[in-house]
C-alpha cells in the first residue's frame, strides 16, 4: 500500500504510492527526488535543467563524472561517447575510476533513499529505469550504507520491468486521465 518507485536513468525520478494511491502533491511535484540536496555543498548552488542529484547520480550524471576523471587519458571522441553502462561495466571489471565514480553514485543514492524512507516510512522502495540493469552494483551496497542508521531499513527491489516501466506507466496515466471523459461522452 506504501511504495516508492525510484526511476534512475537520464534523470532521476520517483512515483510515490502512499496507502494504495498515486501521490502527485500540491504542484503535482511530489517525486521529483532528482532535486534532492545530496549534501551541504549542494546549497545555494543553481542546477539548470537538472536537479542537484540528477547531476550527480543519474546515467548523465555518472557520465559526466567519468569523464572528468578521464579526461586527458582518453581520446575526446571516445570520452564524449562514454555512457554510464560503460562505467558500470568498468566498475565490473575492476577498473579503479569506475569503481570510485560507482561508489560516489551509491553514496548519493543512499541519502536519497535513506530520506525518502525516513519521511515515508514505505513498504517497499523500487529501483527501476535503466538502473535496474545494475542492481548488483548498487542495492546491497546502498543497504550496507544505511545499515543501522535509520530506524527501519527499508526493503529495497529492482523493477523486472526495465524500460518498458515508462510506457505501461504513460499508458496507465491515459487510460486513468481519460476512461471517464470518454465514459461520460459515450452516455451522452
Amino acid at each position: 500500500r506504501n511504495l516508492v518507485l525510484i526511476a534512475i536513468g537520464t534523470g532521476i525520478g520517483a512515483g510515490l504510492i502512499i496507502d494504495g494511491a498515486l501521490y502527485r502533491g500540491a504542484h503535482q511535484a511530489a517525486g521529483e527526488i532528482g532535486y534532492v540536496l545530496p549534501g551541504k555543498e549542494a546549497l545555494g548552488r543553481r542546477y539548470e535543467g537538472f536537479g542537484a542529484l540528477e547531476s550527480l547520480a543519474s546515467g548523465t550524471g555518472v557520465a559526466e563524472r567519468a569523464r572528468r576523471i578521464l579526461a586527458g587519458e582518453m581520446k575526446p571522441d571516445r570520452l564524449e561517447r562514454l555512457s554510464a553502462e560503460d562505467v558500470f561495466d568498468a566498475a565490473r571489471r575492476g577498473e579503479t575510476w569506475a569503481t570510485t565514480v560507482i561508489n560516489e553514485t551509491v553514496d548519493y543514492l543512499a541519502i536519497a533513499i535513506a530520506a525518502v524512507s525516513v519521511l515515508l516510512d514505505p513498504d517497499l522502495i523500487v529501483l527501476g529505469g535503466s538502473a535496474s540493469t545494475s542492481a548488483d552494483l548498487l542495492v546491497e551496497p546502498i543497504l550496507r550504507r544505511i545499515e543501522g542508521v535509520l530506524p527501519v531499513t527499508p526493503h529495497l527491489a529492482v523493477s523486472s520491468l526495465g524500460r518498458r516501466a515508462v510506457v505501461l506507466g504513460t499508458i496507465t496515466a491515459i487510460l486513468h486521465n481519460t476512461i471517464e471523459h470518454y465514459v461520460v461522452r459515450k452516455l451522452s
